[in-house]
């Protein structure tokens, strides 16, 4: 679709877009100048028109949609091409609230309607030939895929979808997140088209709990809660922490750091890691947790909800936090979403709110509910620097129970506590203070790729001290609840 910043002859080529449109001879009336609007968006519109604009006008315009509802607009004319007819885009000036409510309603109108007509796409698949092997690790193949076009992408194939892939064979390539351009999930991923035949699939007895229920991927798990497994009595009985600690992070990379400082402090310890399904739903996606795992640091982990490909797997996160006590004997518990937090820039509008939701179980069912705090001292965004407003929203707001919220010692530690205490006036929650240089080594040496968007730990250390504090308290309670083991 155009954008009023770009003339129609920009290409073809695929471009993320500032805000969400839709294009078309639309059914709007536009009134002030004589034209069929093409494209809409709340930034500006595109325009057919019989005569050109003079770029830079300033043109006083009235909307109205095919329900009657009418807008008033000024915009600014940015380009124009001349021809039969001429097109022009144009950006709106001085938008009020008022403007902005309408246009956001139009166009959500128009998207709906749309896709209630089949479009847009919501998924770009092609077909391609596995070439080469690139990586393989528990939970994941890697493989350079030649697609029908000509072109290669590399594709990621899951062993929950099907056999292990080989040279030539056929696969279904998903090129959404690569178009789209993100970040965490940017690659393509692979679907067999001809799976071999499958030998007998068993009844109930090898587990009947489905995961990506009510999709074509369905499969089916066996649950740590499922009738016909080995746990299924003793967590017919538990129901409590035992006041376990429970490291509840918001995104998957202060998890890592986390797990990293509470093994520093006591390497005897058993972490286990409880992945949500907020992000990423297969854990073998996870190189972080692959490299804890092979570093011994992490002892096993649970895969819950719609989220798979755990050591085992869960149907609810507190089943899960119970089982990771009472089957697999956790010290510390670990609980964050899959890499790939989805974010919006708006208040509420992203996937770690389900911190809030870890903090309350483990509060419920009798453990300890460790916060880590999102904070920055690099991030170029201003709503992530300092404390996170997504920290402030989810302790502040979200949160109903009192929790501990380890910060790192040092002069960043009132400039920390202040604003948590500012935001969580409603919520007795505390603040330790707690030195971090110790484990500070460890979480540099860490062979594995440790970042936040990008950024390792020397080059946002107020991001990384904070998940090193809880890590490193967690491991302390963890010991208290282990007299006979030393730091």
């Amino acid at each position: 679709m155009a954008h009023p910043h770009d003339p129609p002859s920009s290409g073809q080529r695929l471009e993320r877009r500032r805000s969400q449109r839709h294009s078309g001879l639309l059914p709007l009336t536009v009134r002030g100048v004589a034209a069929q609007v093409l494209d809409l968006s709340r930034g500006g519109l595109s325009l057919q028109l019989a005569e050109p604009l003079a770029p830079d006008a300033i043109l006083d315009l009235e909307l109205e949609d095919d329900r009657g509802e009418r807008c008033p607009f000024r915009a600014r004319v940015v380009w124009c091409v001349p021809g039969s007819p001429c097109r022009a885009g144009l950006e709106f000036v001085d938008l009020t609230a008022a403007q902005d409510r309408w246009l956001a309603a139009c166009v959500m109108e128009l998207l709906r309607r749309a896709g209630a007509e089949g479009l847009p796409a919501a998924v770009l698949l092609r077909r391609g030939r596995a070439e080469r092997c690139v990586s393989e690790r528990r939970g994941v193949q890697e493989w350079e895929v030649a697609l029908d076009d000509g072109t290669t992408v590399v594709g990621v194939a899951f062993p929950e979808f099907g056999p292990p892939l080989s040279a030539g064979d056929v696969v279904l390539v998903n090129l959404t997140a690569i178009a789209l351009g993100l970040g965490t999930g940017d690659r393509a991923f692979l679907l067999p088209i001809e799976p071999p035949p499958t030998a007998r699939f068993p009844g109930r007895e090898a587990g009947h709990q489905l995961k990506l229920r009510y999709t074509p991927l369905q499969h089916r798990v066996m649950a740590l809660e499922d009738p016909a497994g080995p746990y299924h009595e003793l967590l017919e009985q538990a129901t409590e922490l035992d006041g376990v600690p429970v490291v509840c992070a918001e995104l998957h990379s202060q998890m890592a750091a986390a797990v990293i400082a509470a093994h520093a402090t006591a390497a005897r310890l058993r972490l286990v890691y409880v992945m949500t399904d907020g992000a990423a739903l297969p854990l073998g996606w996870s190189q972080l947790v692959a490299q804890l795992r092979v570093e011994g640091r992490l002892a096993a982990t649970i895969t819950t909800g719609q989220a798979f490909g755990g050591d085992f797997e869960a149907i609810s996160l507190p089943s899960a936090l119970v089982a990771a006590r009472t089957v697999l004997g956790a010290d510390v518990i670990f609980v964050a979403q899959g890499p790939g937090n989805a974010g919006s820039g708006t208040a509420l509008g992203f996937s770690g709110t389900q911190q809030a939701d870890a903090l309350h179980a483990a509060a419920a069912l009798g453990g300890q509910p460790i916060a880590v705090v999102r904070a920055s001292s690099a991030d170029s965004r201003p709503r992530h620097r300092g404390v996170s407003h997504h920290s402030l929203t989810v302790l502040g707001r979200l949160t109903l129970c009192g929790c501990i919220v380890p910060l790192p010692a040092g002069e960043e530690y009132p400039n920390l506590r202040q604003p948590l205490e500012a935001a969580c006036a409603t919520v007795r929650h505390t603040f330790p203070e707690v030195p971090v240089e110790a484990v500070w080594p460890a979480l540099r040496s860490f062979s594995g790729e440790l970042t936040t968007m990008g950024r390792r730990c020397d080059e946002d250390p107020l991001f990384f001290r904070c998940a090193a504090a809880a890590g490193i308290f967690a491991a302390r309670q963890g010991l208290d609840l282990r007299p006979d083991e030393a730091p």
